[in-house]
């Protein structure tokens, strides 16, 4: 877009940069509904060179089927009637691909006091596809938390229980898993919780963390669980919540602490031991065996 031409809408050079920096696709429109500047966010989503993008009518980018809700949006802002107005819509880019978009549309003063229309696009497409699987798969995920033997849990950023399967709850000995809500995971916790607090800070900062905690079960029995936590991200990346899966290693700890003892025994017995596999191999022999 030309000096010349930035001119004759008020859009200075300054105004242009900082609009073209902004990181959103953005364009100005005039009362005409005539595109009469388009950042460079917008050219590459709608994939239209700029020559091809200035001074036509919006429509003519964004489809005829749109021309009415954007035209009414306009006309609210300039107006007066609302100072930002958000619709959502579909339009073809240059390649026709079809993108799903959310506009927001406010009233832009240029730097010479002209009377534009700003719109700000976002390409929602990835997004509300993804909401669609999830509401898809609503059903499944409900069947999967109940059948699932494990502790599976959603956590607040601050550790605190937001649901619990049923499953989890029979672990802690809970009649409902409705009586973990609000309550903190360093509140099961038969230690002072400080592995699992500093496993929670990393999660929060972005990271998925595994480690083993031990905790109160049912009849305030300990019981060893194999926890991991996986943070839950918006679309921007930030950590929302967290989901929780612990899996109940009682038995598993016991038996490998069995197993240590039985080792022990056969290293300070004083008889000489071969152990060996099915097809003969030595695979330990004992210090005695060895003297």
């Amino acid at each position: 877009m030309t000096e010349k031409e930035r001119a004759a809408h008020g859009v200075s050079a300054d105004e242009a940069r900082a609009l073209n920096a902004s990181g959103q696709a953005l364009y100005l429109k005039d009362v005409d509904e005539r595109i009469v500047y388009a950042n460079d966010d917008f050219l590459e989503l709608m994939g239209h060179p700029v020559e091809q993008a200035l001074w036509r009518a919006e429509r003519e980018l964004l489809g005829i089927d749109n021309a009415d809700l954007l035209a009414d949006g306009a006309a609210r802002v300039l107006g007066g009637m609302e100072r930002l107005v958000r619709a959502e819509l579909k339009a073809l880019d240059a390649s026709d691909t079809l993108h799903l978009l959310e506009v927001w549309q406010r009233l832009y003063e240029s730097a010479a006091g002209d009377l534009l229309v700003l719109v700000i696009l976002r390409d929602v497409t990835e997004e509300r596809h993804f909401e669609e699987v999830l509401k898809g798969s609503e059903e499944y995920s409900r069947s999967f938390l109940e059948s699932s033997q494990d502790c599976i849990a959603h956590l607040a950023t601050d550790g605190g229980f937001l649901s619990m399967n049923d499953a989890g709850a029979a672990i802690f000995g809970l009649k409902s898993s409705a009586e973990i809500s609000g309550r903190a995971f360093e509140t099961v916790c038969f230690d002072d919780g400080e592995t699992s607090s500093k496993a929670l800070l990393q999660t929060v900062c972005g990271e998925q963390t595994r480690f083993e905690q031990r905790v109160r079960g049912a009849q305030n029995r300990a019981l060893w669980l194999d926890v991991c936590l996986t943070p839950i991200k918006d679309f921007d990346g930030l950590v929302r919540s967290i989901l929780f899966v612990g899996r109940d290693i009682t038995e598993q700890r016991r038996a490998e602490a069995d197993l240590r003892k039985l080792f022990r025994a056969v290293e300070q017995n004083p008889a000489s031991i071969v152990i060996t596999d099915t097809n003969g191999t030595i695979e330990y022999v004992n210090p005695k065996f060895c003297e």
